[in-house]
């Protein structure tokens, strides 16, 4: 397994950093001149994405294949399949999240708006994960609001920090935030002064 380290003076500057590393590593190439295709339409889009992601797991697994979808808004899912899907997913969608990462940025070089557009997923993890997260997230919050003392969430990417404060958002008895630095930062699950025991 390749393993790299990514710097920069932001959290998209170090994702770029460590999956360009790391791609580097097993012999892709990330391009720097493709075309701008910002501005194409949403089947030229998906088939410069999917090329793009198509030449980028042909040098990490064997025969991925790649499914195209779109919803109404006009994101794009690229849903690989794979007998090695587990190096493409990478620790806790670590490598995924960089391929994804790149793709966006590769596609969309000259839109800071549209990047996210597209998302990577590897037979069904990105579900999987969310239910697990959203299934935490209440437990945590459960157990803040019984014990009346602050939660501290084991460190997480921003996407799954998101999903976090997303799940607990309604809930009157705790608020979320996080903190530290870094790629991975700290969520924090805190009750509300009602709710908390004594």
């Amino acid at each position: 397994m390749i393993s790299v380290e990514g710097e920069g003076t932001s959290v998209d500057d170090a994702i770029e950093s460590t999956a360009t590393d790391g791609l580097s590593k097993v012999g892709v190439t990330v391009p720097g001149s493709t075309p701008d295709v910002s501005r194409e339409t949403h089947g030229g889009v998906s088939e410069t994405a999917s090329r793009i992601l198509r030449d980028m797991l042909g040098h990490l697994v064997d025969d991925p294949r790649i499914e195209v979808s779109a919803d109404e808004s006009g994101a794009i899912t690229l849903s690989v399949v794979s007998q090695d899907g587990g190096s493409i997913i990478g620790r806790r969608g670590q490598t995924l999240d960089a391929l994804e990462h790149l793709v966006n940025r590769i596609v969309f070089r000259d839109d800071k708006a549209a990047p996210g557009r597209i998302t990577i997923d590897v037979e069904g993890y990105r579900r999987r994960r969310e239910e697990s997260l959203r299934d935490l997230a209440r437990r945590l919050g459960q157990k803040a609001r019984e014990t009346g003392q602050v939660v501290i969430v084991n460190p997480l990417s921003p996407r799954d920090r998101r999903i976090v404060h997303l799940e607990l958002e309604a809930d009157p008895n705790v608020t979320t935030r996080s903190e530290g630095e870094g790629l991975f930062r700290r969520l924090l699950i805190v009750p509300e002064t009602g709710s908390t025991r004594r």
